[in-house]
């Protein structure tokens, strides 16, 4: 058996109002800890303790960077937008002044999935 081994590079995007606790706690720690979590569907059982749930998650722990260049905020939103709409948006820099956009490099991931 021949092993490959594949580096992937995982960056999010987020946006936020320009103040609050959030800023504050990654100002004082840039380590962060991202959990998305996809498709939660109760499992009905017979009994209560053979409930369970149909889902997939990824857990992410990396570093929170605030983005301070308007160039480098209108990049992160146009990739937050297509993500998120599927579509090319034109962000404007009257956008970008009006939000705070946080950059996190993902250092280590896992993924886990229950499908029945």
């Amino acid at each position: 058996m021949k092993w490959q081994i594949l580096i992937v590079e995982l960056t999010f995007y987020v946006h936020s109002a320009k103040v609050g606790h959030k800023l504050d706690c990654i100002r004082k720690n840039d380590s962060v800890f991202v959990e998305i979590d996809y498709g939660e569907k109760l499992i009905e059982a017979d009994v209560p303790c053979k409930y369970s749930a149909e889902y997939a998650s990824v857990m992410c722990r990396g570093k929170a960077k605030i983005l301070q260049n308007a160039a480098d905020k209108c990049a992160a939103l146009r990739i937050l937008m297509r993500a998120q709409t599927g579509e090319e948006h034109e962000i404007n820099e009257k956008m970008v002044n009006a939000v705070c956009v946080i950059e996190i490099n993902v250092d280590s991931y896992t993924a886990k999935a229950c499908v029945k």
